[in-house]
């Protein structure tokens, strides 16, 4: 049973993308977690937050990708599940992510914040609008840029 909508499965390039996808996250973590102490003559750079932010766009184009809500969830989970297992210390006291840096600390809360919403705020395409997934334009009753109100089964 089909309420007018075509049920599609994602198809061997939509999975290929969000492996992609999925591979970036984890390198943006790793990269933002080694570069959360980067020193510039002496002075902090703040790369690592710009690389928060990428992994907050990786989780939108991700949802995109499957046109759906896991697709953004599953590259937030992995960014958070790296640079939760990097930043934790160990027992010998090493730890790649200091609580003693200001920089480190606004690394986990906005890249924590902006996955968080970037999964929260992730809304699948208006009808008419093409589906990236299924590879097809409007469906007839949308044609035209207008709801017709008639089914089009």
């Amino acid at each position: 049973m089909t309420d007018g909508k075509r049920q599609t499965r994602p198809t061997v390039a939509v999975w290929a993308q969000l492996a992609l996808v999925l591979l970036a996250t984890a390198l943006v973590a790793l990269w933002g977690v080694f570069l959360v102490y980067l020193q510039v003559g002496g002075y902090a750079v703040p790369v690592s937050l710009l690389l928060a932010v990428v992994a907050a766009l990786l989780c939108r184009h991700g949802g995109v990708l499957l046109g759906h809500r896991a697709g953004a969830v599953v590259p937030a989970a992995l960014w958070l599940a790296v640079v939760l297992l990097l930043g934790a210390g160990r027992r010998e006291g090493d730890r790649l992510i200091g609580g003693d840096s200001v920089v480190g600390l606004l690394f986990l809360v906005l890249g924590t914040v902006a996955v968080s919403v970037a999964v929260g705020t992730w809304r699948p395409p208006p009808d008419g609008q093409p589906d990236l997934v299924a590879g097809h334009g409007p469906t007839p009753a949308t044609r035209g840029g207008r709801h017709t109100g008639r089914d089009p089964g």
